[in-house]
């Protein structure tokens, strides 16, 4: 009997860490991903720029450099105001740089 008991105690335990620990996992997916409004800036000097977000808050977010065509439109839209779906590198969670998924353009009216 005792080892019976022993046994549901320790499934038990075993589902209530599954359920705490895929909870935690869903906060951070969910804390990985965003979206930002602010101007693009070209930051940085020749030939190591980057293209930048400053946000309204004025912290500056570095998106980072790859090769697509939405990289490149990015650049074309200097000094433009922009809303940009983003998601962090997995590597680099603390850090200011994000990888563009979307971006909008905010007219002002």
């Amino acid at each position: 009997m005792k080892l019976r008991v022993h046994w549901i105690g320790t499934i038990a335990l075993g589902a209530v860490l599954m359920v705490v620990g895929g909870c935690r996992t869903q906060q951070e997916a969910a804390t990985v991903a965003g979206s930002l409004t602010g101007t693009l800036f070209v930051t940085g000097n020749e030939p190591f720029t980057d293209i930048s977000l400053q946000s309204a808050h004025g912290r500056m977010h570095v998106i980072q450099r790859d090769t697509s065509e939405l990289y490149s439109r990015l650049r074309g839209l200097q000094g433009k105001k922009v809303r940009l779906q983003f998601r962090l590198p997995a590597a680099r969670k603390d850090s200011s740089l994000i990888i563009v998924n979307h971006y909008d353009l905010v007219t002002e009216r």
